[in-house]
């Protein structure tokens, strides 16, 4: 792959250089510059072996339309409330690059039992001391105790009692955790923001 250059964010879009496009993307997600310019890579290949055909045109508005639910998706606007699938070490690594440019920042989170929720919680500590660990209903769902081990959080067993003080929150509150964890938040988040507008 080629260096990917000039990345700029500019109100929830990233903008890129790369292989000669100017590429745009509606996300703030920094990691989603390497997935993308990895996109680039396949199509260019199968374009250049006449498996498809397309303009630059067409390759550089369907990369800006793209939308990845659950990935630093804005799910509500007021409070700022953003998911992110940071399901493991390394995603949670990838999170924390692009949120740590916000302030104010609560978090909610919880994880499958086999993850090293021990080095993610490390991570989100770097972030906010405002951190909130809940179960949700899964059979391999970490319980509370076992996410917040020592560390300094508030237990809420309850996922939905915590999303509804969240929209409290003055800042930025990210959902964070297992893609499991976010396919029962989201629509959730998502009904009770229509109902407060």
């Amino acid at each position: 792959m080629q260096e990917i250059q000039n990345i700029e964010n500019h109100d929830g879009f990233l903008t890129y250089d790369y292989r000669g496009h100017h590429i745009t993307l509606q996300t703030s997600a920094i990691y989603q510059c390497q997935n993308s310019a990895l996109a680039v890579e396949i199509l260019e290949y199968l374009k250049e072996y006449d498996y498809l055909t397309f303009s630059d045109k067409q390759l550089l508005d369907g990369l800006k339309e793209a939308m990845w639910a659950g990935r630093f998706e804005i799910v509500c606007k007021q409070p700022l409330m953003i998911i992110d699938g940071a399901h493991n070490k390394e995603g949670m690594e990838a999170f924390y690059q692009s949120a740590r440019k916000y302030s104010n920042i609560k978090i909610i989170f919880s994880a499958l039992k086999d993850k090293d929720t021990h080095a993610m919680m490390e991570l989100l500590l770097k972030l906010t001391d405002d951190i909130t660990v809940c179960e949700f209903d899964f059979y391999r769902a970490q319980t509370v105790e076992k996410l917040a081990e020592d560390f300094p959080v508030k237990l809420q067993k309850d996922w939905h009692q915590a999303i509804d003080e969240a929209f409290l929150h003055q800042g930025v509150v990210f959902i964070t955790g297992s893609l499991y964890f976010l396919a029962q938040v989201r629509p959730y988040i998502l009904q009770y923001a229509k109902k407060i507008k």
